[in-house]
C-alpha cells in the first residue's frame, strides 16, 4: 500500500505592502539608501595618518611598537600588550588564556 500524497495548495497572489506613497512599507524595506552629501562626514584631512594635530614622533613610536608584536602561529592574532607582559610568552594564544 503506497501513502497518499497531499496535493500541495497554490497560494494567493501575494498581497504587496505599500507604504503611503506607493513604495514599499517601512516594515519591509532592510536599509535606506541616502546620497553620500547627506552624510555627516569629516573632511579628508582628519582621516590621513600625517594629521597636523598628532606628531608624527609619537604616531612612529606606536606604529613600531605594534609592528614588533609577534603572531600567534595558528590563530594569526597579535596579542595585547598586557598579555603579552603577563602571560604569553612563547605560548599559543589557542591553547592557553589568561583564565587557565
Amino acid at each position: 500500500i503506497k501513502p497518499s500524497r497531499k496535493r500541495k495548495r497554490k497560494e494567493p497572489h501575494p498581497k504587496e505592502n505599500k507604504g503611503l506613497n506607493g513604495g514599499p512599507s517601512a516594515t519591509q524595506s532592510e536599509y535606506t539608501e541616502v546620497p553620500l552629501g547627506c552624510l555627516e562626514l569629516p573632511n579628508e584631512g582628519a582621516l590621513s595618518p600625517n594629521n597636523a594635530g598628532v606628531s608624527n614622533e609619537t604616531s612612529s613610536l606606536e606604529t613600531e611598537r605594534f609592528e614588533e608584536l609577534p603572531l600567534c602561529s595558528c590563530r594569526m592574532e597579535a596579542p595585547t600588550i598586557e598579555r603579552l607582559s603577563q602571560q604569553a610568552g612563547n605560548q599559543c594564544m589557542a591553547t592557553e588564556s589568561a583564565d587557565g
